[in-house]
């Protein structure tokens, strides 16, 4: 008669518990007993204002070193996870707060562009209009183009196609950025300064979403470069006398009324890295042209009298002119003279351009869950074969290099070349 009774109890429907809502309005979460909420709402959001201006935001990989097998040693993505806790103290901080902390926040800092695009490339053009500054490194982006095959059996792999984005290119993908001041920081593992030529010319030339732009290269060889012999240089990579060339192209793009200015710095003392911030240890300086010499001449010899032996830390400081509407644009034209992310895929956004550029290039990760790292590749210089694991990649200077016919590849002097497994979230 028990064994009944239990059986029963067991086979009938129990009443559900009501399941507390996870979305609770903030009219039930008043907090009038909190001391902080007793004060009026001008001096708590005065109060959040400096909570948020002491802190600033940094997303990328702090450490980075090779092992002994040419694998990644330690790979650490440090973030400061406790900065934004007062959003997580109850729902009506939240509520009040918003997304108005990143204009308070004092600086966001990337040390890679794909990392900048990972954070900021899902926000909406509102809220990306709020962030005051921003710094990132000058490194560019190599994304995937596809691969090309032979016309005559249609199987065999030729080469990998990639190309190489710079920042005019990136900050296209930024719809609604509209920063008081753009630092870019000069790439320790690619110093490479035809590189760093490039890349600033772009963003003085063609890019939008700053209004002060600050450009620090750890020496002054990008300024004082010469063509190599029976090498033809793009037009884009060709000197001319600086500031004056750059002072002449923001006149032409802001207006000569406007009043855009660029201004360089040489560092005067070489303590640690970006003294040529401080303007007690730095310099103001200029290239001119020297007697019987035209723009068209200029360039061709090394100069050797603003950077002898390589030169100290110089900083370029680049101003857009006054009232003129620097904010990126949604569906603004494509880049001229510098190959644009939105010519290969249009209408897509970062997150379908990164997926479709890692599963071109991983396309064997199903078959790769047996390695401990995960979805790996393994390139080798020394096997020139293209299979489904294999691909023959350059390590020169701290970058990778594909092999292959890409006018926009980067070219060093070092012919150094090693194996090494490339991550799948590298991007």
């Amino acid at each position: 008669m028990v064994r009944k009774e239990k059986k029963k109890r067991r086979t009938q429907k129990r009443a559900k518990k009501p399941i507390p809502s996870r979305f609770v309005p903030v009219e039930t979460c008043a907090q009038e007993n909190s001391q902080l909420f007793q004060l009026p709402q001008e001096i708590r959001d005065h109060i959040y204002s400096l909570v948020f201006n002491t802190w600033y935001g940094h997303k990328g990989n702090l450490y980075v070193s090779l092992g002994e097998n040419r694998g990644p040693k330690d790979v650490r993505d440090w973030r400061n996870k406790d900065a934004l806790a007062l959003l997580r103290t109850c729902r009506r901080v939240k509520e009040e707060v918003g997304d108005s902390w990143m204009k308070h926040a004092q600086l966001f800092v990337f040390t890679e562009p794909g990392k900048m695009l990972d954070a900021l490339a899902g926000m909406s053009p509102d809220q990306l209009s709020v962030i005051r500054e921003i710094r990132v490194s000058s490194r560019p982006i190599m994304l995937s183009e596809g691969r090309h095959y032979n016309e005559n059996d249609g199987n065999t792999l030729l080469m990998h196609a990639d190309v190489f984005y710079r920042l005019a290119a990136i900050l296209k993908l930024l719809p609604g950025l509209c920063l008081d001041k753009l630092t870019v920081v000069d790439d320790l593992d690619c110093p490479n300064e035809k590189l760093l030529y490039d890349t600033l010319n772009g963003l003085i030339e063609e890019s939008e979403g700053w209004q002060e732009l600050h450009f620090i290269a750890m020496k002054g060889k990008m300024l004082t470069y010469a063509p190599e012999p029976g090498i033809e240089f793009p037009d884009r990579l060709k000197r001319r006398p600086q500031p004056m060339h750059w002072q002449s192209t923001l006149e032409q793009r802001d207006g000569l009324e406007s009043k855009p200015s660029v201004s360089i710095f040489e560092s005067t003392k070489q303590i640690r890295l970006a003294t040529v911030t401080n303007p007690a240890w730095r310099e103001q300086v200029e290239q001119r042209l020297l007697e019987g010499q035209t723009k068209e001449t200029f360039g061709l010899q090394q100069d050797t009298q603003l950077a002898p032996e390589g030169g100290n830390e110089i900083l370029i400081v680049a101003k857009r002119g006054a009232g003129v509407d620097y904010r990126v644009k949604e569906n603004s034209p494509y880049l001229k003279k510098w190959p644009d992310i939105r010519h290969k895929w249009p209408g897509k956004t970062w997150k379908e351009i990164r997926r479709a550029c890692i599963r071109e290039q991983f396309h064997d990760a199903e078959s790769d869950s047996d390695d401990e790292f995960g979805d790996f590749f393994f390139v080798s210089d020394d096997d020139r074969r293209y299979g489904d694991r294999e691909y023959r990649v350059h390590h020169k200077d701290g970058e990778y290099e594909w092999d292959c016919d890409d006018e926009y590849a980067l070219d060093y002097d070092d012919d150094s070349a090693y194996s090494y497994h490339y991550r799948r979230d590298m991007f």
